[in-house]
């Protein structure tokens, strides 16, 4: 009689099984030796081996978990863990002159009021041009999301530095923002070797700090940004051609 095909793998199963040159004799946490190749008809449903040799392969989610050691992730330092979220578009300025606020000005102010302008001469004039131009340069890279870069604003760019997102397509706020800053430094500049306050020594002494604060810019502190607004002010037709100075 012809025994039966299962009974007939079974037998050589257990022969090898038997055999004492046989790999399965080793201990059952003995990792180092390589993994067997069974019979797929000897692999239960859930992936694990009937002899339990060696644990059911994990499933996607478990390694993740071992992967990532806890179910909760800080959505704020997601991005060290290899998330991406979406950046968004902004539409609106990060400047709101409403709600500016400085010691120089009281809360109603008008424009052109010749106190705060008096008041800005002085503080031009007292200063040192090296600390002018590295005042101006702290104030353009917060502008421009260099400095102060909270992880936030950095999951709402997409991007951890502002140059970079200067250079993508939903950083067109940003740009005109910074195009902004440019022409209000440079009209501030002007109005204040314009404005009717002071003496014509005054505002000469003035205009020399300026240009001093320009070359500070573009030499010690390499500032192309901010010396390109102080020159735009200098190179103004109203400027220029002050003769009185």
């Amino acid at each position: 009689m012809v025994p039966p095909p299962s009974l007939s793998r079974g037998s050589k199963t257990a022969g090898t099984l038997l055999s004492p040159n046989s790999t399965l004799n080793t201990p059952c946490n003995d990792r180092s030796q390589p993994h067997l190749n069974l019979d797929p008809l000897s692999t239960d449903e859930d992936g694990s081996c009937y002899t339990e040799l060696y644990p059911g392969p994990q499933s996607y989610v478990e390694r993740l978990r071992v992967e990532e050691g806890s179910l909760g992730i800080d959505p704020l330092r997601a991005e060290d863990r290899g998330f991406y979220f979406s950046p968004s578009v902004e539409t609106v300025s990060s400047f709101k002159p409403n709600r500016y606020q400085s010691p120089l000005m009281p809360k109603e102010n008008k424009p052109l009021e010749v106190g705060i302008l008096r008041r800005v001469k002085e503080l031009l004039s007292e200063v040192d041009p090296r600390t002018a131009a590295k005042h101006i340069t702290k104030a353009d890279c917060m502008v421009a999301r260099i400095l102060e870069v909270t992880p936030e604003v950095q999951r709402m760019m997409g991007v951890s530095s502002g140059m970079e997102f200067l250079t993508l397509p939903h950083g067109q706020q940003m740009r005109l923002d910074l195009l902004e800053r440019l022409q209000t430094m440079s009209i501030m500049l002007a109005v204040d070797v314009l404005g009717c306050t002071g003496t014509t020594e005054e505002r000469a002494g003035l205009l020399h700090k300026i240009i001093q604060i320009a070359a500070e810019l573009k030499s010690t502190v390499g500032n192309m940004f901010g010396f390109t607004a102080v020159m735009r002010a200098l190179e103004l037709p109203q400027v220029n051609t002050h003769h009185i100075t």
